[in-house]
């Protein structure tokens, strides 16, 4: 009799062991990283805020890319003054994944006392980065 219970009991706890054995655990969540682009200013210490009218500034802004694939940026940048926007650059740059590009642009401010809002947008990620500069100081063509 003993016998009788002892073969259904181990033939039990093999499939007991054999169901542990094939059970999968869950695992954490594994979370993707989101697709993300950065927009910034390379040298934000260094922005041009005050230019002497009629001189060229010189900034940079950079684009890294972490949509983790290729992806294309509709870049404008742009001056806005007294009411009016100028596009000083529109074009179209291309960067692979984890890759970034950084561009330079340069913009004059002809009028003493004038104030520009420098505007960079990436247009088709709705991303903007912006800063302020005035005409101040001497004036004379560089």
């Amino acid at each position: 009799m003993l016998k009788a219970l002892l073969l259904p009991a181990c033939v039990l706890l093999g499939l007991i062991g054999l169901g542990a054995a094939s059970l999968v655990l869950p695992q954490p969540f594994a979370t993707q990283p989101s697709p993300v682009t950065e927009l910034y200013f390379a040298n934000p210490n260094h922005l041009p805020g005050s230019v002497s009218p009629g001189h060229t500034a010189t900034f940079e802004f950079s684009i890294h890319n972490l949509e983790q694939r290729t992806t294309s940026y509709n870049v404008r940048v742009s001056e806005s003054a007294s009411g009016s926007i100028t596009t000083l650059r529109q074009e179209t740059v291309t960067l692979p994944t984890s890759s970034t590009t950084t561009l330079q642009q340069t913009f004059t401010i002809a009028e003493p006392g004038q104030e520009v809002q420098i505007q960079v947008d990436l247009l088709n990620k709705r991303q903007s980065i912006d800063f302020w500069s005035v005409a101040a100081g001497g004036s004379g063509v560089g």
